[in-house]
């Protein structure tokens, strides 16, 4: 029917705009403690601008039902003062039938989190932990201070003089990261370059000395140029222990059997807040629809009304986070935010049609 459609259709409208508002702030509010670094250190903008892609996952999760709350109060109060919201009781259609757009477009976002949830937020998660430890790794490489002996992954690096474009004077390399040798490298001149996630150091006029720990020799070699890669080349990802926000579902379930209770404890508690809640988006549809279409609006204020859904969906998250609390330390009680979610919903099911007036 038309009014579906009109509902519907102001209500994503304005759950899109908020949504995309709150996702621009968040980012702005991010960009400016990143900004030195990007103008003082010669980090790539792409890279952070990378990693605010990738925290985008989980933000969404708790952005989705805010905005989708917002949106509701202000779709449902431009439809009373339009007595648009009279007109269609007066046409003999329910609350439950009035507010199926609201609800509908909460099962949809409800959808999206639990997409986020289960695969993009700990696939983002994945990815953001091995970017920022080689955006850390590269920065750490290129603050390093003139004239100061400085130490990172193995590698001891000195520098006599240093000026804003990278440019050395004056350079002592130690390199220690293989187990066999160790490398001394001196240069009258070198540069530092940022390029495909690695800090290369091109070094002009020195020489390279080897020594091999198993023979006692060392080898000396003369260059005119030379190209030392800052990174540790050997780091592999695979070997990382990934977090319970870092793990999809399967992860979760089937666990390493040599894990501790402690670890066990934090990946079930990781497991039931992935299913529990991406439902809040569902339940506050219900909860702001029950409260607005059974209260006794006015066209001049609605404040009171809203301020009652308010007070109830903070009481509704509230009692979710303190159930999500007490199951973090308690294993055998993992049952309550599944009890907290159906009673929510069951309770405000069956307040949606019946027939209560809540006054401003």
């Amino acid at each position: 029917m038309i009014y579906k459609s009109y509902i519907f259709k102001t209500s994503f409208l304005n759950w899109l705009s908020i949504t995309l508002i709150l996702v621009v702030l968040i980012w702005f509010s991010r960009a400016i403690s990143f900004l030195n670094l990007v103008i003082e250190n010669g980090i790539k903008i792409s890279d952070f601008f990378f990693l605010f892609v990738l925290i985008l996952p989980w933000i969404l999760i708790y952005i989705l039902p805010i905005s989708f709350f917002v949106s509701t109060l202000l779709s449902l109060n431009k439809l009373n003062n339009n007595s648009e919201i009279v007109i269609l009781k007066n046409c003999g259609l329910s609350n439950l039938k009035i507010s199926k757009p609201i609800i509908f477009l909460g099962i949809f976002i409800t959808l999206i989190c639990y997409f986020l949830s289960f695969y993009l937020m700990p696939l983002a998660n994945k990815q953001l932990r091995i970017s920022r430890n080689t955006i850390k790794e590269n920065y750490t490489n290129i603050a390093f201070n003139p004239q100061t002996f400085e130490s990172f992954n193995g590698i001891t690096l000195y520098s006599a003089k240093r000026d804003d474009q990278n440019n050395l004077e004056g350079i002592i390399i130690n390199d220690q990261t293989k187990s066999d040798s160790t490398i001394t490298i001196t240069a009258q001149k070198g540069n530092l370059v940022v390029q495909d996630d690695a800090v290369y150091l091109k070094l002009w006029n020195g020489s390279l000395q080897k020594y091999i720990f198993e023979s006692g020799k060392t080898e000396i070699l003369k260059f005119d140029s030379y190209v030392f890669n800052l990174n540790n080349k050997d780091q592999e990802y695979s070997d990382f222990k990934w977090k319970p926000n870092e793990r999809f579902i399967t992860e979760l379930i089937n666990y390493d059997i040599l894990s501790t209770d402690e670890q066990i404890r934090a990946l079930r508690s990781e497991l039931h807040k992935r299913i529990n809640e991406p439902l809040i988006s569902l339940i506050f549809s219900l909860i702001i629809s029950t409260i607005i279409l059974n209260a006794k609006l006015s066209r001049r204020s609605n404040f009171g009304v809203s301020f009652w859904a308010l007070c109830l969906c903070l009481l509704y998250v509230i009692t979710l986070i303190f159930s999500f609390r007490i199951t973090d330390k308690i294993d055998n009680i993992f049952f309550i935010p599944y009890f907290v979610n159906i009673i929510f919903l069951a309770t405000f099911l069956g307040l949606m049609n019946a027939n209560f007036y809540i006054k401003k």
